[in-house]
């Protein structure tokens, strides 16, 4: 169980907490599974008996969620950096905004209002040299996946877990609008084309951490979880990053040599 923090309140930045009614509904027809919601759409194809362990593992998941077990912090303003970061590590006092932003002052000292490394309206966007700083500070190295590469190749045994930088949704639904249109929008919705995301394993079974998203959704068994790097790696527009610690990171026994 993670330890209680004076900074947790009851926005959508931090833990979703919702309602025994919410949840309820949550797991018996709206939680989500490999990105399609309705447990009946998502087992299509199984065998009866493994529908019921898929729909199974998801009310775990949604209970542990809503019990404050498994950490999951939710979108707030640009900083899915953050949240990325906080739901690999599952502790929401992993990383602050103010710690993000004085990496930033650190990674470029000589920047004092337009920093190359995060937004200049102060609502986060934080890049890639961010995440790797702040979590070498936490002992994990990031490696960028080559696209050449199967994630067959990776020893999932020795990975921390995954951060994703994706197409930002918002961002292209932003495009279709006029730029007339956008000064009636609230700041929160001009957002960054791409956005962060976090994976990693509880038990035996991988989740995407998405902050956007209502609670974690399932991906699968290792199996399923290289199918799914596999399809995300063909794409042109998304970028995967392998997070191992330290002393894995020295004998790169996370990946098949």
């Amino acid at each position: 169980m993670l330890r209680k923090s004076s900074r947790m309140r009851s926005k959508s930045c931090h833990i979703c907490m919702k309602t025994i009614d919410v949840l309820n509904e949550s797991m018996s027809s709206h939680v989500v599974v490999n990105g399609t919601d309705g447990t009946d759409a998502t087992t299509d194809g199984l065998e009866v008996s493994d529908r019921d362990v898929v729909k199974d593992v998801v009310k775990d998941v949604v209970k542990d969620v809503m019990n404050g077990v498994v950490y999951h912090e939710k979108q707030c303003k640009q900083m899915c950096a953050k949240h990325a970061l906080n739901n690999l590590l599952q502790d929401m006092d992993a990383f602050t905004k103010a710690d993000l932003d004085a990496i930033c002052h650190t990674l470029s000292p000589n920047s004092r209002f337009l920093n190359p490394h995060k937004s200049s309206l102060g609502l986060g966007n934080y890049d890639i040299n961010v995440i790797i700083s702040a979590l070498h500070t936490k002992h994990f190295e990031t490696f960028w996946f080559d696209k050449r590469k199967d994630p067959n190749c990776l020893e999932l045994d020795h990975i921390k877990g995954f951060i994703l930088n994706i197409p930002n949704p918002i961002y292209n639904s932003c495009r279709k609008w006029t730029t007339s249109s956008l000064f009636s929008l609230p700041s929160s919705l001009l957002s960054s084309r791409k956005h962060w995301i976090a994976i990693r394993s509880f038990g035996q079974h991988y989740y995407n951490l998405d902050s956007k998203l209502d609670f974690p959704q399932l991906i699968g068994n290792k199996s399923q979880l290289i199918n799914y790097l596999r399809e995300k790696n063909r794409s042109t527009d998304t970028e995967i990053f392998v997070i191992v610690n330290q002393v894995i990171a020295e004998t790169v026994a996370w990946i098949q040599q």
